[in-house]
C-alpha cells in the first residue's frame, strides 16, 4: 500500500532513529524499522555485521483492544537450530559479466531514441546505474570525474533502472523530476532502463553501481558506489584506455576474498566450504520450485536461449496452441510444445520504439491477430499471423496507453490515460470510436468493464459495480465465461476475485501481500483444464485457482517472473513460466483434495 515514511529521532543527544511506515489513506502504522543501537552490545560491536536493522511488521493489527498475556508467550520451535556465530554474507560482484562480452542491449534516451550496443563500440564506456533510492550527488561526482579525464576515448552515461512497481509510483515520479533537474546541470547523458531489462542483461546484482566495458564491448570493471569508488573508477578508466586487461585482476581478487570467506564458514562450524558453496548454488538455482495444495507438477523442458524473455502469449489455431515469447523489446520467438524455437520474428517497428507487452486473439474467421505495446507508451502496433505490421494506433501519439485487449471481432480495446478514455479500434483500418470517457487502467476482453480509480465500472454507464466495493481493484482479465480481478483489501492484502457475466462476485481468495510489475501480465486464463487462473507476482510466486475459485496450489520459483501462461492441449494442462533464465514448461496434474492455507481462505 502507498505509505509515508516518517523518520523519528529520540533526542538531540541520542543515536539512532526509528522509521515508521504510515498508510497514506487511513494513517495506520504498518511497519517500524529500528537501528542496531537497540541490539545487544556484543552484536553491535561485531566487525562482521554492519547496517543491521530490526523491522517490525504489524499484520492484521488491531488497536485499542486488550492483548491477552498468552500472546506474549515465547514458544521455541522444535525444528529451530541455535545460531553459534554470525558470518556476514559476502557481497557479490556488482556485475556477473566481468571478463565477458556484453550481450546485445538497448537503452532509451531522454529524447525517446533507442541506442543499441553497437552505438557504444570503439570507446571505453562507463555506465552509472541508479534507481529511485540514488543519491544525486553521485551523478555530480561522476560528472566532475568525466571533466577531469582528458581525451575523447570514452563514453559516459547514467542508466536509470526503474522497477516500475505500483507501490513505487510516487517515488518514481519524484525521481524522474529530480533527474530532469540534474540533467540540465551536468554533461552526462541519461538513459532509461525500463523494468530493469538492460540491468538483467548486464547481470547487475546491486544498484547503485558502476560498470565499465572496453572498446570491444568486454566488461572490464564493476564497482559498488561506496568507499573510494571515484579513485578506483578513475584508475580503471585510465588503465582500460591504455589497453590493459584489468578484468582478470578483479576476478582474481574476488576469488581470494571468497576463499577467505569460506575459511570463516569453516571456523563457524560449517562442514566444508565446498558444502556451503553447494548449498548456495542450490538456493540460487533457477526454478527450484516448491509447490503445495492439490498440485502435482513435472518440469518437462526449459529453453534458456533468450536474450531477455518477457511477456508470454498463447494463440489458438484450430486445435493447436501456439506459444509466443517476447525476447527483448523488438523480437518475438515462437516455441513448439517441446520448447524448441521454431520461428523468430524481428518486429517491424520504428527505430525509436520498443514494446514490452504482446496480446493475441483469433477472429471469427480463425485468423490470428497480435497487438504489441508499451504500457505508458503512445502507440499500439497490430500484426497479422505472420507478425507482419498491419496498422498502428493512434496516429498522433499524444496520450499514454494503459491497457490493450483484443476481441474476436477484428477489434481491440485500448485504454488511455487522461481524458482520451477508452476506444474500440478496427484492427485492419485502425479507425477507432470512443466508448468511454473514463481513463481506465485496465479493461475487460470485450470492453464492457474497466478499472477506474480502484473501482470496477461499467464502461457504457460509468457506474461502479457495488459487488466489488470491498476491494481497491487494480486490473481485470477475462476467460470465456468469467472475469478475474486483482484488488487489495483495507488491510493491504491482495485478493483474486471471480466476476461472472451478471456482474456478481462468484468467489474471492486472499493471496496475501504481493508485488506486481506493471509490464508483467500477472493473470493467465485457461478455458479448459482444471486450472482456470494462474496468478503470478514478480517475486517468483504463482497461485493456481479453479473456475469456482478453489485453490489448487502455489509455486515458489525463486526467480523474478517475466511472463506466465496456461495451456491445455491434448488433455494435458501446462504452465509456462518465464524469467531472466529462460522459459520453463511444467505439466500439471491435480489430486482430489488439499488443505486450504489460512492465507487463501475464500470468501464467497
Amino acid at each position: 500500500r502507498p505509505c509515508f515514511v516518517l523518520r523519528c529521532y529520540p533526542s538531540e543527544n541520542d543515536e539512532g532513529y526509528v522509521d515508521l511506515w504510515i498508510d497514506k489513506e487511513n494513517s495506520t502504522i504498518w511497519q517500524a524499522a529500528f537501528p542496531s543501537d537497540c541490539l545487544d552490545a556484543k552484536v553491535r560491536s561485531s566487525p562482521e555485521i554492519t547496517n543491521l536493522r530490526i523491522v517490525a511488521r504489524f499484520h492484521e493489527a488491531s488497536f485499542e483492544k486488550l492483548i491477552p498475556a498468552e500472546a506474549f508467550a515465547l514458544k521455541p520451535r522444535t525444528d529451530a537450530t541455535p545460531v553459534r556465530k554470525f558470518v556476514k554474507i559476502p557481497d557479490s560482484l556488482p556485475s556477473e559479466l566481468i571478463g565477458d562480452g556484453v550481450p546485445e542491449f538497448s537503452l532509451l534516451t531522454q529524447s525517446g531514441k533507442i541506442l543499441e550496443s553497437e552505438d557504444f563500440k570503439g570507446k571505453t564506456t562507463t555506465l552509472l546505474w541508479i534507481s529511485g533510492n540514488a543519491k544525486l550527488e553521485t551523478i555530480y561526482e561522476l560528472d566532475q570525474l568525466v571533466k577531469d579525464i582528458p581525451g575523447e576515448r570514452q563514453n559516459y552515461g547514467v542508466v536509470y533502472s526503474e522497477p516500475n512497481r505500483a507501490s513505487y509510483e510516487s517515488d518514481v515520479h519524484s525521481m524522474n523530476m529530480a533527474l530532469h533537474e540534474v540533467a540540465r546541470n551536468t554533461t552526462m547523458p541519461f538513459y532509461y532502463d525500463k523494468d530493469l531489462a538492460t540491468s538483467l542483461q548486464f547481470r547487475v546484482k546491486s544498484i547503485p553501481c558502476l560498470v565499465i566495458f572496453d572498446k570491444n564491448l568486454r566488461v572490464q570493471f564493476a564497482r559498488n558506489i561506496e568507499g573510494e569508488w571515484l579513485k578506483d573508477t578513475r584508475a580503471a578508466i585510465e588503465r582500460i584506455n591504455e589497453g590493459e586487461d584489468i578484468a582478470e585482476e578483479m576476478l582474481s581478487e574476488y576469488k581470494q576474498f571468497l576463499e577467505a570467506y569460506h575459511g570463516q564458514l569453516l571456523a563457524a562450524g560449517v562442514s566444508s566450504a565446498a558444502d556451503a558453496a553447494s548449498r548456495s548454488r542450490e538456493i540460487d538455482s533457477p526454478f527450484d520450485i516448491n509447490s503445495n495444495g492439490r498440485l502435482i507438477s513435472n518440469r518437462t523442458w526449459t529453453n534458456s536461449q533468450f536474450k531477455l524473455p518477457g511477456n508470454i502469449c498463447v494463440a489458438e489455431l484450430g486445435n493447436s496452441k501456439l506459444t509466443y515469447v517476447l525476447d527483448g523489446w523488438r523480437t518475438v520467438v515462437q516455441l513448439d510444445d517441446q520448447g524448441r524455437a521454431v520461428n523468430r520474428y524481428e518486429l517491424d517497428l520504428p527505430n525509436e520504439f520498443g514494446v514490452s507487452t504482446i496480446r493475441t486473439n483469433t477472429d471469427s474467421q480463425y485468423r490470428m491477430w497480435f497487438a504489441a505495446f508499451m504500457p505508458q507508451g503512445n502507440r499500439v502496433f497490430v500484426f497479422d499471423h505472420n507478425w507482419k505490421l498491419v496498422s498502428t494506433y493512434p496516429n498522433d501519439g499524444e496520450a499514454a496507453i494503459r491497457d490493450v485487449k483484443l476481441t474476436s471481432n477484428d477489434e481491440m480495446i485500448v485504454a488511455f490515460a487522461g481524458d482520451r478514455g477508452v476506444h474500440k479500434v478496427n484492427l485492419r483500418s485502425a479507425s477507432g470510436d470512443k466508448i468511454s470517457n473514463q481513463p481506465c487502467s485496465s479493461v475487460s476482453q470485450l470492453g464492457r468493464l474497466g478499472v477506474f480509480e480502484g473501482k470496477l465500472i461499467d464502461l457504457s454507464s460509468g457506474k461502479s459495480l457495488s459487488a466489488l466495493a470491498t476491494w481497491q481493484v487494480s486490473r481485470i482479465d477475462s476467460s470465456e465465461n468469467q472475469h478475474c480481478c486483482l484488488g487489495t483489501s483495507k488491510d493491504g492484502n491482495w485478493f483474486a476475485i471471480g466476476v461472472v457475466p451478471n456482474d456478481s462476485v462468484n468467489w474471492s481468495a486472499s493471496i496475501g501481500p504481493q508485488n506486481f510489475e506493471h509490464n508483467l501480465d500477472s493473470v493467465a486464463a485457461s478455458d479448459t483444464g482444471s486450472a482456470a487462473w494462474a496468478i503470478a507476482n514478480s517475486d517468483g510466486a504463482v497461485h493456481l485457482f479453479g473456475r469456482d475459485g478453489s485453490w489448487l496450489g502455489d509455486f515458489e520459483t525463486g526467480n523474478e517472473i517475466t511472463g506466465v501462461a496456461l495451456v491445455t492441449e491434448n488433455g494435458q494442462q501446462r504452465l509456462l513460466v518465464g524469467s531472466k533464465s529462460g522459459v520453463t514448461n511444467w505439466d500439471l496434474r491435480f489430486s482430489q483434495s488439499a488443505t486450504l492455507p489460512a492465507s487463501h481462505r475464500n470468501s464467497r
